[in-house]
């Protein structure tokens, strides 16, 4: 079983088993960690809130995910801009990113 195949099998497991999805965020630290550090320039420390929001937005992009969106690394790191602000994480959810950037002004 390819990797690519593994991980949708993580994904839609996660969708209804919140354990699952810890499991899955906890494998994907690593990654959550280096999209989060493209957005902070520096690597992230654990007490840094755009980690625990890097957190947040990979579970929503795991709830967001279908098969039809392509491989879900991708969809969960689709980069861009948003308000001015360059940012290297769009995949967090519009709301939360306006919650954000709402409190950073």
């Amino acid at each position: 079983m390819n990797e690519e195949h593994t991980i949708i099998q993580q994904v839609y497991a996660a969708k209804t088993d919140n354990q699952a999805a810890d499991r899955l965020i906890g494998a994907y630290m690593p990654f959550i960690k280096a999209e989060t550090a493209k957005f902070l320039k520096r690597p992230p420390a654990s007490q840094d809130d755009e980690l625990s929001i890097a957190m947040i937005a990979f579970h929503e992009a795991i709830q967001g995910y279908s098969r039809m969106r392509g491989t879900f690394l991708k969809y969960a790191s689709i980069t861009g801009g948003s308000a001015g602000t360059e940012t290297s994480f769009l995949w967090i959810p519009r709301r939360m990113r306006t919650m954000y950037l709402w409190e950073i002004r």
